[in-house]
């Protein structure tokens, strides 16, 4: 007996692994399943991955011959591999992900039909590369019930075919339990649904690239769809419908109301997006982001749409209005970001950074009165953070750039970015321009301009400047009509340093390095 111990004692001072009970040593491989997965397509050297380890010593593949989780990751693409794993993973729930198309059928005809006589052990099911004659041979197969599936994502290549569809009510009563659900190439599974998805809580839609046929689902179809998915909390949206399915009349007391949304993303070619955002309620917490790709038609749309998210939404800290041009620059794309919310942080706005966000990215043929009719429904009062951005090629007199943000009164935190904002801060003595002192934003204490060179010029009525000429009239101008003191923000790397060193301010300036923000 004493023998046996020593000897035991001895084993374990030269391998110290051999005294890892099995219910950790199996913890390990099934890490290791994560890191270093089988690729047998990808890597013929590396194909058997996590297994190598496994076949170290006779205990360790013991151990993981009688863990059925270690062998529950499967892919198509395993060939006579996917036997061998579903018969060790016993009754485990199963996890697929890889690309399923025909080869996969023709080189190991027996997964299919493995498929379907363990689709009730699926949990997992995330196919890419599909044909579209392939998944619906796939999907029409799968006819029993899914009871644990939880995932499900399809991707379909081949874009010539017609677009195809999941069975009819393949959500409500195929995979009842379903929670995630992604479909790219795939028609929007508006006659999937006949009852309340009460599980579902992501659904990923993409209607694929330009070159793919259209699919069949109306646009009612899809809002009485997305009304059955009541517990969503992330949705995101990039499909493009014909113009011709959009509704005529843009305003319409059918609305959805999805009040667990935490993330909402919207991205159409038209105005697609735009009716679809109008057709939703979510709640305050939401992260929200609709972006459209061509002009707009519908601006008073988007603008009544924006007007009843705010009246159910704390007023918002932060204000981001980011102009550039669009293809050959006969339209412009503007970005209008909203940010913040309560916040307890009164003396620095920009705690609100990290609260829930409002994009839109709206293409117009002219921004400046697009930005005029969205600043005329903000709550103004409450922007204390703001930046706004002009990129180059784009030429709008600083005279009407500050008359679009004089309004904003409350701004304490200013962030430069481009020439165009800096030369509207110009005091009024500059030559060509009417005498007048009103001070754009009074309640200014912080310019950030860390993104901006002081040798930069800007060009305003006829007059070229420096920015660091600019910013310096500015500062003097402020100082001698008794307006707060600001905090200046530069990098260092920039080449701020000699020229601040000449100024005559009172200004407080604080250097940060790069990397430090904007």
């Amino acid at each position: 007996m004493l023998e046996d111990i020593l000897v035991l004692s001895l084993k374990a001072a030269q391998d110290p692994s051999a005294i890892l009970p099995p219910e950790l040593l199996a913890h390990i491989f099934l890490f290791l399943t994560s890191i270093y997965p089988l690729n047998l397509a990808a890597d013929p050297g590396q194909e058997l991955g996590w297994v190598y380890v496994t076949h170290v010593c006779r205990r360790w593949r013991a151990t993981a011959l009688s863990t059925p989780s270690l062998w529950t990751r499967l892919s198509p693409d395993m060939g006579p591999v996917w036997e061998v794993f579903i018969e060790r993973s016993k009754a485990a729930l199963l996890f697929i992900e890889g690309r399923f198309n025909m080869n996969n059928v023709v080189y190991a005809p027996g997964l299919l039909p493995s498929l379907h006589k363990h689709q009730d052990r699926i949990q997992e099911l995330c196919l890419s590369k599909l044909s579209p004659p392939f998944f619906v041979q796939l999907f029409n197969r799968l006819t029993g019930p899914l009871p644990n599936l939880r995932a499900l994502a399809a991707v379909t290549c081949q874009y010539d075919f017609p677009v195809p569809r999941l069975p009819p009510d393949f959500l409500s009563s195929i995979a009842p339990n379903l929670r995630e659900l992604r479909l790219s190439g795939v028609d929007f599974p508006s006659d999937a649904v006949s009852s309340l998805l009460s599980n579902l809580e992501s659904l990923f839609f993409d209607d694929g690239p330009p070159t793919v046929r259209k699919g069949t689902a109306s646009f009612p179809d899809i809002v009485l769809t997305l009304s059955r998915m009541t517990c969503l909390r992330t949705l995101r949206l990039v499909m493009t419908l014909l113009d011709s399915k959009l509704p005529v009349d843009a305003h319409s007391d059918d609305i959805v109301v999805l009040s667990h949304i935490e993330v909402l993303v919207i991205e159409s070619k038209n105005d697609t997006c735009w009716h679809l955002w109008s057709r939703l309620r979510v709640p305050s917490f939401a992260d929200v982001h609709v972006h459209s790709a061509q002009p707009s038609g519908v601006e008073s749309l988007i603008v009544s749409t924006l007007q009843a998210h705010l009246a159910c939404s704390p007023p918002p800290n932060f204000l981001g209005m980011y102009t550039y041009s669009v293809g050959s620059r006969e339209s412009h794309n503007l970005n209008f970001r909203l940010r913040g919310g309560d916040t307890n942080d009164h003396k620095d706005p920009r705690s609100a950074r990290g609260r829930p966000s409002l994009e839109l990215g709206i293409c117009t043929v002219d921004a400046e009165p697009l930005c005029k009719r969205l600043l005329a429904i903000l709550p103004l009062e409450s922007i204390c953070d703001l930046q706004v951005t002009e990129a180059p090629g784009i030429s709008r007199p600083f005279e009407r750039v500050r008359d679009l943000l004089l309004p904003l009164r409350s701004v304490t935190h200013l962030r430069l970015a481009d020439g165009v904002t800096c030369a509207a801060l110009e005091p009024s003595s500059i030559p060509g321009t009417e005498p007048n002192d009103k001070v754009l934003f009074p309640a200014l204490v912080e310019i950030r301009a860390v993104s901006l060179r002081p040798t930069t010029y800007i060009a305003f009525s006829r007059v070229s400047s420096q920015i660091k000429d600019a910013l310096r009239r500015t500062l003097d101008h402020r100082n001698r009509l008794g307006a707060n003191r600001l905090k200046l923000v530069l990098r260092r790397d920039q080449g701020w340093e000699e020229y601040v060193a000449q100024w005559y301010v009172k200004d407080e300036v604080i250097w940060v390095d790069r990397g430090d923000g904007t």
